[in-house]
């Protein structure tokens, strides 16, 4: 589950940071429209993001084996806010069905791992 974990928090930190340093590109790039507000919640999700994939790194380290689970079910909760996402087309149909179908992957992968009673560090 290591390299997994390490292949997360690699895509995590590099979507987050491309959040926090060029919002209005990455609105640009999932096809939604660009305005202060919205400049600055891509940033707190940016930030969010950073975090999380500080968290996913962590998680494939023997110290902080417990966290792995975490990253389980943020990706659960992501996919379903991914789906509604598509749903109501809020980004543009490639770029939203990607987000989707990696979330998903994510969270079956993780699970696999945490239903197999593997410990997350191996």
């Amino acid at each position: 589950m290591r390299p997994l974990l390490t292949l997360i928090a690699v895509v995590l930190v590099v979507l987050g940071c491309g959040l926090l340093l060029a919002p209005a590109g990455m609105a640009t790039l999932y096809g939604a429209e660009t305005s202060a507000g919205g400049d600055n919640g891509s940033r707190m999700a940016g930030a969010a993001i950073v975090a999380l994939g500080t968290l996913a790194w962590l998680s494939g380290r023997p110290a902080y084996n417990a966290l792995g689970v975490n990253v389980l079910f943020w990706f659960a909760l992501k996919s379903v806010v991914a789906w509604l996402a598509v749903r109501d087309h809020v980004f543009n149909a490639a770029v939203g069905w990607t987000v989707l179908c990696f979330d998903v992957f994510l969270a079956l992968a993780c699970g696999f791992f945490a239903l197999r009673g593997q410990r997350i560090n191996r």
